[in-house]
This record gives C-alpha cells, structure tokens and sequence, in this order.
C-alpha cells in the first residue's frame, strides 16, 4: 500500500494535495504556540493604542510581517479604515 502522496505531489488524477510534509508540521507544532502567542499580543497592542500613533504604526508593520496581511486588511480586522487610521490620535 502507497502511503499519501506529500504537500505539492500530483496524484493520479492531476491534483495536487494540500497535505503538510512531516517536516513542516513538526516545525509548525513547534513553533505554533510562540506564533499565537506573539500574534495575539500584537492584535491586543494594537486594540489598545490610537491609530495614527508611531507605536500603532510600529506595531502594525511587524503584526503584518508575521501573518503576511497588508495594512488595509489589518486595519479591517480592527473595525478601521485607511483614513480613520491616517488621521491620527484624537485629542
């Protein structure tokens, strides 16, 4: 009995499969707990700073480097807009 095919084999019927290598699944259990915990932290830093600050800004640019969204999308999971972020801390 073949086992499956590995992350990106063709089968038989021309699809690829979506199936992690043994590899990559050891290293995300591994990592995954650190990469929770460091993108939840970033998400909760950004709730509680005002948009526009440097701190927000900051904070934005890394959370986008770890999960790989752009700022709009960032911004939308926030309930923001570009232009309410671009407006800076409310006095």
């Amino acid at each position: 009995m073949q086992g499956l095919p590995r992350c990106g084999q063709r089968t038989q019927t021309g699809y690829t499969l979506g199936i992690m290598s043994d590899e990559a699944m050891r290293g995300r259990e591994a990592l995954g707990r650190e990469f929770l915990e460091r993108r939840n932290a970033l998400w909760a830093a950004l709730r509680a700073l005002e948009p526009g600050a440097s701190a927000f800004e900051d904070i934005l640019t890394e959370l986008s480097a770890l999960i790989g969204w752009d700022r709009a999308r960032i911004l939308a999971g926030l309930g923001l807009s570009e232009t309410k972020a671009d407006s800076g801390p409310s006095l």
